[in-house]
């Protein structure tokens, strides 16, 4: 092997050094897995709250909030790419695994379609500046999809808990 073959390429040597992987705190395998359930969930919140945001920002703001929006939709995709192309990298298919079925398919294209439509009436010269009624729709919509998944995982801890021991209360 030459010296151009065994040499770390960029995007693992800038992943390494953001992710500050040869750090200490990877070394216990508890710590470690803990550490990425928890980047994985601020990962997931980011991009829904992001999601959210930037719609609210488009039917509210109008045209006004048209750049900021559309700032905010492309700062919050790029975290998104970076971590499928990093897993593609190491040999994981995240789309192909399925993580997007059921529910949260179905929130995610009510998410893209809220953006979309919100960036069609900013757009809309015609239309007055006052979005607020389309955001305060799709923040009653957003919170109500909120409180309903809550509501839902609970049940399901419940269940699971209940599964694993008749004789548990539930959580």
């Amino acid at each position: 092997m030459t010296a151009a073959t065994t040499k770390t390429p960029v995007f693992d040597r800038f992943a390494a050094a953001v992710a500050d992987f040869g750090s200490p705190f990877y070394a216990e395998e508890r710590q470690r897995d803990i550490w990425n359930e928890a980047s994985a969930f601020g990962l997931q919140l980011f991009l829904w709250g992001s999601l959210i945001l930037s719609a609210a920002m488009f039917w509210v703001g109008g045209r006004a909030g048209l750049p900021y929006g559309l700032a905010l939709l492309i700062f919050a995709s790029l975290p998104s790419y970076f971590v499928l192309a990093y897993a593609r990298r190491l040999g994981v298919d995240v789309p192909m695994k399925g993580s997007l079925r059921g529910r949260r398919l179905v929130a995610v294209l009510v998410a893209y379609v809220a953006n979309l439509g919100g960036v069609a009436v900013a757009l809309d010269q015609q239309r007055p500046s006052g979005g607020f009624l389309g955001g305060l729709l799709i923040g009653t919509a957003g919170a109500a999809g909120f409180l309903g998944s809550m509501s839902w995982l609970q049940r399901r801890r419940r269940q699971r808990a209940e599964d694993a021991d008749p004789t548990h209360p539930g959580l």
